[in-house]
């Protein structure tokens, strides 16, 4: 869970990513605060959710109604109240035994696949049928807890026409490949094996960010939606949560084409951000299905 707890940082909750400090805020706002919730039916077991605004950022516990109307809070999320989205194609939903769900798309421009966790779940439990739809909108952004600016790259007109070309040319073979194209399936295995074989030998003498334009890797853990990122800063903003007056840093990054969005406290980051600079991290992506009924349902309320 140490992961999970870190991410709060990322939406201005630093003094909260120990597990005694969470746990007593949380006990807190369960007797002492009016709380927004949805309830839904699990296995016979009524499910709650529970939502404390923070200014453009939440705070979604889950848990169970005991008896006696006793909530058991087992999980909690942090959430960007973040409108703007992506249309992702190839939808699949994974659903583990903690309400705990987590979504697989493939953004449908670029192409490339990313998996973020579902912030809000009792829409999965009441309406199946929004979720088991091909193509859905999404908000998608990243939380982060451990990044660093580096320099950019001093990129020619060619050097962007060739960036672009290639990105083109990966697009082109992925859609093959969500086509069922065998020849296209072999052709990008074979190009993932040369690109790893390359990488391997040039950093016995070259700096890995020299080498990489940007990236975006699945960490090797036990969460779906953990990835290191490499990109280009496009737009820096900064986010305030308006419960712990804590500011954080919202950037918009260039990612091989792709176009994410991620939050990262200030005592997070080495280094200041910077367009025209590039962003490295470890970063967490989550987000919301069909964010303009959300807008609807709460027209102020979100960023």
């Amino acid at each position: 869970e140490f992961v999970m707890l870190r991410v709060l940082s990322a939406i201005g909750m630093s003094q909260y990513t120990a597990q005694q400090a969470i746990d007593g805020y949380v006990s807190d706002l369960l007797m002492k605060d009016r709380l927004r919730g949805q309830h839904f039916l699990r296995d016979g077991v009524v499910h709650v959710e529970l939502f404390k605004d923070m200014g453009p950022f939440q705070l979604i516990m889950r848990g169970t109604l005991e008896p006696d109307h006793f909530i058991r809070i087992a999980m909690i999320c942090p959430a960007i109240k973040e409108k703007r989205g992506y249309e992702f194609v190839e939808c699949e939903v994974h659903e583990d035994t903690l309400d705990d769900l987590y979504m697989y798309g493939q953004e449908r421009n670029t192409l490339e696949g990313i998996c973020f966790r579902i912030t809000e779940v009792h829409r999965f439990f009441k309406e199946k049928t929004l979720f088991e739809k091909e193509k859905n909108y999404v908000s998608c952004y990243g939380l982060s807890f451990e990044g660093k600016v580096i320099l950019g790259i001093d990129r020619s007109e060619d050097d962007i026409a060739a960036i672009e070309e290639v990105e083109e040319n990966r697009r082109r073979l992925l859609s093959r490949v969500m086509e069922g194209d065998e020849s296209a399936i072999n052709q990008m295995q074979t190009e993932e094996e040369q690109t790893q074989q390359e990488i391997e030998e040039r950093l016995r003498n070259e700096d890995v960010y020299s080498i990489f334009d940007g990236f975006l890797y699945p960490v090797e853990n036990d969460r779906e939606n953990y990835y290191t990122v490499l990109g280009d800063i496009l737009y820096v903003d900064k986010l305030m949560n308006s419960v712990t007056e804590e500011w954080v840093y919202y950037l918009e990054l260039n990612v091989l084409g792709q176009i994410l969005r991620v939050c990262i406290n200030p005592r997070d980051l080495l280094g200041e951000p910077k367009p025209g600079y590039r962003f490295m991290g470890r970063v967490c992506f989550f987000g919301r299905i069909d964010p303009a009924r959300q807008i609807l349902e709460d027209l102020h309320g979100f960023y």
